[in-house]
């Protein structure tokens, strides 16, 4: 869980901003990201950048 302070107030944050925003997948080419809402259109992705010949390529999900 996040923890953010602001004056004397605190706000916690059980979210990522990337999930509240509505992505739930990360395909991560050689240390860069690429957010995407649907696992199909991250899948694909991943695919292609493998089929390029790419060997650094992560797909991940963004949980809450």
């Amino acid at each position: 869980m996040k923890v953010n302070f602001i004056g004397k107030r605190r706000l916690k944050m059980s979210r990522s901003i990337e999930y509240l925003l509505g992505f739930r997948w990360i395909v991560w080419v050689g240390g860069v990201d690429d957010y995407y809402t649907h696992y199909e259109t991250a899948k694909k992705h991943y695919d292609e950048w493998i089929n390029k010949g790419y060997d650094d390529v992560i797909i991940e999900e963004i949980k809450e």
